[in-house]
């Protein structure tokens, strides 16, 4: 088992190539989550293309009053209230929604969002939520 710890200062880019040598060479592909990460970068096209072109969470449909296509919208909540709880993604509720561990998973009647898309997500919003 080996660890390999990779710094990068462009966490836009989509995945970094690492060699491990003793003895076997080895190169795998790992994709870059940062902690905090890039609302406009990393997070606004996942909320764009899985919940506001959807049809579901935009400015003339907003199912539960919920919009995810700006910053001030995501982080005005819904009906229900807030979704996202900066720095805390492990009880945010739209964290708990595209997991799955909260009812109704979303997206509603879609595929789950990728592995990746749900921990830039978590990341970004375990990194403050930040509008960057």
């Amino acid at each position: 088992v080996y660890t390999v710890t990779a710094h990068a200062s462009d966490f836009n880019s989509n995945s970094v190539t690492c060699s491990v040598d003793s003895g076997l060479s080895v190169t795998t592909n790992i994709v870059l989550v940062s902690t905090g990460g890039s609302f406009s970068r990393n997070i606004l096209p996942i909320f764009t293309v899985n919940c506001a072109i959807s049809g579901c969470h935009n400015d003339s449909a907003a199912a539960g009053r919920l919009r995810l296509n700006s910053y001030s919208a995501v982080m005005t909540g819904g009906k229900s209230g807030a979704v996202i709880y900066p720095f805390d993604s492990s009880t945010s509720r739209l964290v708990k929604r595209i997991k799955g561990t909260e009812t109704p998973r979303m997206p509603l009647d879609r595929a789950s969002l990728s592995t990746a898309d749900q921990g830039l997500i978590s990341n970004w919003i375990a990194g403050g939520a930040r509008n960057n």
